[in-house]
């Protein structure tokens, strides 16, 4: 739950406030630096959130194979699949984001911050990490509805 805290800190409030006028000649290393660091806590959280999902998806009796083609059963194993295929959908949605478009985006605004390049890119950047941050919300409610029962 911190690192989805995180990710609404980073997004309502630290972009928000980088965007104010009397931030333009730093906004881009602001952001490089900051979202830099942000990453690297995030794909090590992703690491765990896999690693301790599988793991409890164990304990419960489900394997692999379960959990990519459950996906037509009921009950538990329905859930377990997919939430799985939605931890995927936002791993591969942060690695566009993180590792693609945000770098893309922070790069050419240092040399043309005014860009319509840079505004596509931003809106890509934004779209993809507000379909993370949906989809991180999506997926530690479908953990605890497994934990908890329906």
């Amino acid at each position: 739950m911190i690192w989805i805290g995180g990710m609404i800190f980073f997004v309502f409030v630290f972009v928000m406030s980088i965007r104010q006028p009397e931030f333009a000649a730093i906004k881009p290393l602001l952001l490089e630096k900051v979202s830099y660091k942000f990453r690297r806590l995030s794909w090590f959280v992703f690491l765990l959130l896999g690693i301790t999902g599988y793991y409890q998806s164990v304990l419960r009796g489900f394997g692999l194979s379960d959990l990519i083609l459950g996906w037509h059963n009921e009950g538990l194993a329905w859930l377990l699949s997919v939430k799985f295929i939605l931890f995927i959908s936002l791993l591969v949605a942060s690695f566009i984001h993180d590792f693609i478009v945000g770098p893309r985006a922070l790069f050419i605004a240092k040399m043309n911050p005014h860009s319509v390049v840079v505004k596509r890119l931003n809106t890509q950047a934004r779209f993809l990490g507000l379909y993370s941050l949906l989809m991180s919300l999506i997926v530690v409610y479908f953990g605890i509805v497994i934990v908890r029962g329906t």
